[in-house]
């Protein structure tokens, strides 16, 4: 998810507009496994201040997750909006700060962990889902269950 900005480094204080878009691997928030079903967009502004680059905008992300309850596939959107400055070198003053070389940025860091930061820790399909029965695990929302309710 490379951004090129070689038109913005030619003209400091300038802003800019982007998008770009890419494909992400799966991730792991807090224990489970966030499918991406299409590709992550990531669009906005940009510019050069003379040392950083200023980027602002939006992360737009249609994902898959579990239901916490019934473990059938969700699927979900998300908006995510960030304003981030980019820096050639380390600086002990900002340590979160990313970083980029030469005229390109690659944004998938970027994106990737503001996506981790903002994805829901439970997803739900459907307000009203039963789960599982704890006995035997057949879904409760689709077929009722003949098992012993004592645990043994």
């Amino acid at each position: 998810m490379l951004l090129d900005i070689s038109h913005a480094l030619k003209s400091p204080g300038v802003s800019f507009g982007f998008t770009v878009s890419g494909s992400f691997e799966p991730i792991c928030v807090s224990g489970e496994e966030i499918r991406f079903n299409l590709p992550v967009e990531v669009s906005g502004s940009l510019a050069f201040t003379g040392k950083n680059v200023i980027l602002a905008g939006i992360i737009n992300a249609n994902y898959s997750a579990l239901c916490c309850r019934c473990l059938k596939e969700v699927r979900a959107e998300m908006s995510v909006g960030f304003d981030e400055e980019f820096g050639k070198e380390p600086d002990e003053a900002h340590p979160d700060r990313y970083l980029y070389r030469g005229e390109r940025i690659d944004l998938g860091q970027m994106a990737g962990d503001f996506i981790a930061l903002n994805v829901p820790m439970r997803h739900l399909c459907g307000e009203n889902c039963l789960g599982l029965y704890p006995i035997c695990g057949a879904d409760r929302n689709t077929t009722s269950c003949r098992c012993s309710s004592k645990i043994i």
